[in-house]
């Protein structure tokens, strides 16, 4: 199956790239200052397409005002930097960063990072996933994180698009579906580890949300179904840590959309995005069974509790 990978660094989306999973792949790793989607064409029967990876640099994200205040930071010289206000990292000129990856391993697209609309976009959760990935009040580490490479369970762009097409309307080939979500399959495994070589470990977002759900868990469904056993192998090396943001009454892993309807975290939200966050913010909002920072200790999960995240719904076969 050929596959597009779309660049921008910031100039306009690039789509000369295409080929087989297996031969974009190294390009999209090698680029970490590049915002780089995988995508199939959209069609007829799937006007929404299918998108298998979102990369992005966590630096880039900045409003004008701190852009400003990034410039009257850096020293005459431009080769070093500092950090200006919390949660803001200022460019270290054209100094090369030690690459870190924050994995996020989510349900499904939406239509956001569209490239073939001429430009890669961030939706609300990647926008503010990229933030914290750049906080060190909410990056865990010694070290911020410099990429955040969003995968997803399912790749295809699950919500209503604005001419009213409805999921199910572009669901009815079951077997174009199946031909997108053995491609992802394959995707994950390989990148995972290509990543954890070129890194020495791996950090890893889990935020699919509950499989459970029946009107957005099947698309994440497929991907736990196939994917638990690789992803259990990978919770038993030691380099390579998985986090969430609390889970649900039945142990699935909170996606970060759904935060907001929590008590206080939208505040917390809001002040991640707009580079205002202080520890104080964070401590003002203490849930017991969600949070926004993985610096918190109980952001790390262990194998039991991503063997219970990855515990398929009661009725479902492991091969249905």
């Amino acid at each position: 199956m050929e596959l597009t990978l779309a660049r921008d660094y910031g100039d306009g989306v690039d789509l000369t790239l295409s080929g087989r999973i297996e031969e974009l792949l190294p390009s999209a790793l090698a680029q970490p200052r590049a915002f780089i989607s995988i995508e199939s064409a959209p069609s007829l029967e799937v006007p929404l397409g299918f998108r298998y990876l979102y990369a992005a640099p966590v630096t880039s994200r900045v409003s004008q005002a701190s852009e400003k205040r990034t410039a009257e930071a850096r020293t005459p010289e431009g080769d070093m930097g500092e950090t200006s206000a919390v949660g803001e990292r200022v460019p270290l000129g054209e100094a090369e960063e030690k690459p870190r990856t924050l994995v996020v391993l989510g349900m499904n697209p939406n239509t956001a990072a569209n490239a073939r609309e001429g430009k890669l976009v961030d939706d609300a959760t990647t926008r503010d996933i990229r933030a914290l990935a750049a906080n060190p009040l909410t990056a865990p580490g010694e070290h911020p994180f410099t990429r955040v490479l969003f995968l997803t369970m399912g790749p295809f762009r699950g919500i209503i698009n604005k001419g009213g097409l409805a999921i199910a309307d572009a669901l009815a080939d079951f077997a174009f579906y199946e031909a997108q979500h053995t491609v992802n399959m394959h995707l994950i495994p390989a990148l995972l580890e290509s990543l954890s070589r070129d890194e020495g470990g791996l950090d890893i977002l889990a935020m699919w949300g509950t499989t459970g759900d029946k009107a957005s868990g099947r698309f994440a469904l497929p991907g736990v179904r196939d994917l638990r056993h690789a992803l259990l192998a990978l919770a038993d090396q030691e380099s390579v840590r998985w986090y969430s943001f609390g889970l649900t009454s039945v142990g699935a892993p909170r996606n970060y959309a759904g935060l907001r309807y929590l008590k206080g975290m939208s505040v917390v939200q809001k002040a991640l995005r707009t580079y205002t966050l202080t520890p104080q913010t964070l401590q003002a909002f203490h849930g017991e069974s969600a949070w926004l920072s993985l610096n918190d200790s109980r952001a790390r999960m262990d194998r039991a509790t991503l063997e219970g995240a990855l515990r398929l719904p009661k009725g479902v076969a492991s091969r249905s």
